[in-house]
């Protein structure tokens, strides 16, 4: 990682969330990719060699110049130029820019042109010039006179570029920036010549229609200060004739940054946290309950496509493989050197988060609205930003669970939201018939307090969320699947038809609605998004038995067709279900429930993490020394019965998981889940050598069903 990072103040002090990000899934359909439009002649009366206002037919137009977009400039999102930096699922550094093609003045149109070739240009440590080749993946057309379209394109970064990229594009003695070269095609006008322009001739690429990828007029943006020049290059044309000829143009962007600019080093700083940057919340009427709103907390972050949000509510989560909620179930004798003891009953419930599609409808309304429309779509949702998360049992179930001669676990003072946790009830056989009764029908247990992570003035500063609630309901459990498949676009049309929902279970499912959102959007940048559809299903909820599996949700007739007469460029489809549940009955589960844990022990699964060998590509050289000669450790970890099990992690493979069980005598033995312990120990494996093992030490979190370990120097 380049000194100049590690030294800057913003990338230090940042506040480090990294192990909680944890995306918010939603199910987006890729419709169509659409090929751009096949490039127009210009006709004109002469060859458009020179920078200059050509007229023809009454329209005003000349040879395009390029810009970059600008992004954020809302919510606190700092403003800045559509060029940045991100890691990609590979934790490879990818450039990402976006393109303009415009005219300054308002009344000119801008050539058109085709043959885009690209490069990002910079000094290496040796002043040499550089030039990545830039990858154009998408040209969005623009309906708006003096904005032709716009160019999306990206490379990636070695990382051994990485510090004379970063040094370039922030030291002013150096240079860097992008090249672009375009040919623009034009014909010599005459009288019967189109007003504006015709298609290509015969040996040209096969016309495609010309989708929009922006209804509205699009205002200049302001010119992007000192810090971007332009070099224009034209080639000598080929004589005047009747046939269509070719003129070459080209055109350099110079570019410079702040050291510290997060909208565009996000992918140098493994954080995306950054000063001045908030949590808020909306509310919303339940409409279930009046008298109790919902809360919706979101906080933005230095990527304008990224928002933290967190989840609505925490559920029972369910088990894929056999359809049940993940309870386990044992019996246990309070004394079992007593014959005559009695005895009790130990119930583990599987929590996991659930983010409500309507919230999230409810977020980006919010968000169109606060923005004065500027934020359209958000396309990352994530569950972060805070630096922990807390369990506390609802003082109204106290008073239930003495009624019931049990406990609850009352307190986890720390937990994993991201991938659930481990509540324990423990209660005698006669009262188990009356917690049962409350899984039936629903209760809350308790809540879920979230330590928010923000800086003011300067300070890190932790304030907790309102209480977000823990219900236990064998009809609304977490996380059951739905397959889904994409009715396609119809061939002369550009809306897609509906979906098909599909129950891939062995039990009747209902669905009680879907929330579908269609989206304009090339990589994570949204031109247009339309939240207004719906479907021509009339009978919610919709029932899909393990007979009839299948529906079809179509879209309305209406929608269709307006959308389609929008000659818009929809190609994404996003649809969520809610309110998926099992059409069963509850009894007839929680039998099944008991079945499966009568006779089995548990299983549990131990999550071992090196936070280091995770993040060992963001480190500086100097946090990376002490460690450098580890390539990896070996973890030994030992079971409440004594039996040792071993991993091994390493910076290629910072994560690992051990299954580990507990047989039906040590689920007899222990009531409360504080009791699931387990020792460790752990040594440094070198090139040529070996350290000596640890101690054995017990873990400390034993509510929880990961261990953090680091490297002994």
């Amino acid at each position: 990682m380049p000194e100049t990072i590690a030294k800057n103040p913003v990338h230090k002090n940042a506040i480090k969330t990294t192990k909680l990000l944890y995306p918010v899934q939603s199910n987006v359909f890729h419709m169509i990719k659409f090929a751009p439009a096949t490039t127009a002649i210009n006709y004109l009366s002469e060859a458009p060699v020179e920078d200059k206002i050509y007229q023809y037919g009454g329209q005003n137009y000349a040879r395009p110049q390029f810009r970059l977009i600008r992004r954020g400039g809302t919510m606190g999102i700092p403003e800045s130029d559509a060029f940045w930096f991100s890691k990609d699922e590979q934790d490879q550094m990818r450039l990402n820019l976006i393109i303009e093609a415009y005219r300054e003045e308002v009344n000119v149109m801008p050539l058109d042109f085709r043959g885009v070739t690209m490069s990002f240009m910079y000094h290496n440590a040796q002043q040499e010039v550089v030039s990545l080749p830039l990858e154009v993946t998408e040209t969005a057309s623009m309906r708006a006179v003096n904005v032709l379209k716009h160019i999306h394109a990206h490379t990636l970064i070695e990382e051994t570029q990485q510090e004379a990229v970063y040094r370039a594009l922030t030291d002013a003695n150096l240079m860097a920036g992008i090249h672009i070269e375009v040919e623009i095609w034009w014909q010599q006008a005459n009288d019967t010549s189109p007003d504006a322009s015709a298609t290509p001739p015969a040996e040209s690429p096969e016309i495609t229609p010309k989708r929009w990828w922006a209804v509205k007029h699009i205002k200049t943006p302001p010119i992007l200060f000192k810090k971007v020049t332009s070099d224009i290059r034209v080639t000598t044309p080929l004589p005047t004739t009747s046939e269509p000829q070719k003129v070459m143009y080209a055109q350099k962007i110079r570019l410079h940054f702040d050291q510290g600019n997060q909208m565009v080093f996000g992918g140098f700083f493994s954080t995306l946290e950054s000063k001045g940057l908030t949590w808020q919340y909306g509310q919303k009427v339940n409409l279930q309950d009046p008298t109790q709103p919902y809360f919706f907390y979101f906080r933005p972050t230095h990527d304008p496509d990224t928002f933290f949000f967190l989840p609505q509510v925490f559920r029972l989560q369910v088990n894929e493989s056999t359809g049940l909620p993940k309870i386990g179930i044992a019996m246990y004798k309070e004394n079992p050197d007593d014959e005559a003891a009695k005895y009790r009953i130990n119930i583990t419930l599987q929590i996991v988060p659930y983010f409500h599609p309507k919230a999230k409808k409810d977020l980006l309304d919010h968000l169109f609205n606060a923005s004065g429309g500027k934020i359209k779509y958000i396309s990352h949702l994530l569950l972060g930003g805070f630096k922990s998360a807390a369990f506390r049992v609802n003082p109204a179930f106290q008073d239930i669970n003495a009624k019931l001669a049990g406990t609850v676990t009352e307190t986890l003072s720390e937990i994993n939201p991201s991938v659930g946790f481990t509540l324990s009830v423990d209660t005698t056989i006669e009262s188990f018939g009356n917690f049962k009764k409350m899984l039936l029908e629903g209760f809350h247990i308790g809540d879920i307090i979230f330590q928010l992570e923000q800086e003011k003035e300067g300070t890190v500063v932790l304030e907790d969320s309102k209480a977000i609630p823990v219900e236990l309901d064998l009809k609304k459990l977490g996380n059951i699947p739905v397959h889904l498949e994409l009715i396609p676009p119809q061939e002369a049309g550009n809306a897609p038809v509906g979906v098909k929902i599909k129950n891939t279970h062995d039990k009747p499912l209902q669905v009680e609605g879907i929330e579908l959102t269609l989206l304009s959007v090339i990589d994570d940048y949204v031109y247009d998004v339309d939240y207004t559809l719906s479907t021509d299903w009339q009978t919610w909820p919709l029932a899909l038995s393990t007979e009839r599996t299948e529906e079809k949700l179509l879209l309305k007739g209406e929608d269709i067709k307006e959308l389609s007469g929008e000659d818009m460029a929809w190609n994404s489809l996003i649809c969520e279900p809610h309110g998926v549940r099992f059409d069963v009955n509850g009894e007839i589960v929680m039998e099944q429930v008991i079945d499966y844990a009568s006779s089995e022990g548990e299983q549990w699964d131990l999550q071992l993490r090196c936070p280091l060998f995770e993040g060992w590509n963001t480190l500086t050289g100097e946090e990376k020394a002490p460690y450098e000669k580890i390539i990896n450790m070996l973890v030994e970890v030992k079971d409440e019965e004594g039996a040792v099990k071993s991993v091994e992690l390493s910076r290629d493979q910072p994560k690992n998981t051990l299954r580990m069980t507990r047989s039906l005598a040590q689920l007899l033995k222990h009531t409360s889940l504080k009791n699931r312990t387990y020792e460790y120990r752990q040594k440094n494996i070198m090139a040529t050598a070996q350290s000596d093992w640890s101690d054995w030490q017990t873990s400390e979190s034993t509510g929880a069903n990961f261990l953090y370990i680091y490297p002994k120097v």
